[in-house]
């Protein structure tokens, strides 16, 4: 039995991958275009977690990231 993929099912990776890539392009046609600065309040595990992801692209594209806390 085949089982059917369901095409409304969004691939994380894959868009991401392709936010990146555009954010990328935008950055090194522009040049410097600012920072991220993302404040975490309080103190959790999943919100450091995603702030470690913020962190990541930021660099991934080139863009200045500074956490205050």
């Amino acid at each position: 039995m085949k089982i059917q993929e369901d095409h409304r099912l969004l691939r994380g990776c894959d868009i991401r991958a392709r936010i990146l890539k555009n954010v990328t392009a935008a950055v090194d046609s522009e040049g410097v275009v600012g920072r991220i600065v993302s404040i975490m309040i309080g103190n959790t595990p999943e919100v450091a977690v995603y702030i470690r992801g913020q962190a990541r692209a930021a660099n991934v594209v080139g863009i200045r990231f500074d956490e205050q806390v």
